[in-house]
């Protein structure tokens, strides 16, 4: 009897870790999952921008405001491919984080890749802003709130990513893949939304000089 209590105490410390890390391995896996759908509400946005510019240049029935414009396109050209730079995948695996951590997982290309992350969201989520600064139909509230909310607070989906360690099961890794494509989704729709803002632009009537 005595060894038989001795034992069940001996095994609490492994079950204690074996549950910590059921747990852990869970919030990875949900974290990278938030990520994914929060990458996917700033796609809509995006998405919405190109398709409300695509009908007002089609329309000509009313105006984005030509100063907006041209400041929203500014803030897209980061997002267009470098003339003369690599392209296809060997842009993918030379130049962005999150493709090198899928090709190649270490510790400093999570951080890069989680970084990157972040900064495309950031990105996003000012550009979305001020662009309802000038029409606020052509972005919803509920992409600004979500975008919003992956940021907030000390328990949000940006703090937890902050603090992740990479993934590593195969769950894990399926997750984090997912986040790739939705990554790329938007970063291909971010290009297409300045090329629209472009077309746009440069079709607008010159301003007279004073």
């Amino acid at each position: 009897m005595i060894g038989m209590i001795r034992a069940a105490i001996l095994a609490i410390p492994c079950l204690v870790l074996a549950f910590q890390t059921g747990v852990y391995a869970s919030t990875v896996t949900t974290t990278l999952v938030d990520s994914g759908k929060t990458l996917e509400i700033a796609d809509q946005g995006v998405r919405g921008l190109i398709d409300h510019m695509k009908a007002l240049r089609q329309s000509k029935e009313a105006e984005f405001d030509r100063g907006a414009a041209l400041r929203i396109k500014n803030r897209l050209a980061p997002y267009l491919a470098p003339p003369g730079g690599p392209s296809g995948t060997q842009e993918l695996l030379a130049r962005h984080p999150i493709d090198r951590f899928l090709r190649a997982p270490s510790l400093d290309n999570w951080s890069a890749a989680k970084r990157e992350v972040q900064a495309v969201l950031m990105s996003v989520m000012y550009l979305l802003q001020d662009v309802k600064k000038t029409r606020s139909d052509f972005v919803g509230d509920h992409v600004l709130q979500e975008l919003a909310r992956f940021f907030d607070g000390d328990d949000s989906v940006q703090s937890q990513l902050a603090l992740m360690v990479p993934p590593s099961t195969e769950a894990e890794m399926r997750a984090a893949k997912a986040v790739r494509e939705k990554y790329w989704t938007l970063r291909r729709d971010l290009t297409k939304a300045q090329v629209v803002l472009a077309d746009y632009v440069q079709h607008l009537p010159q301003p007279s000089a004073p």
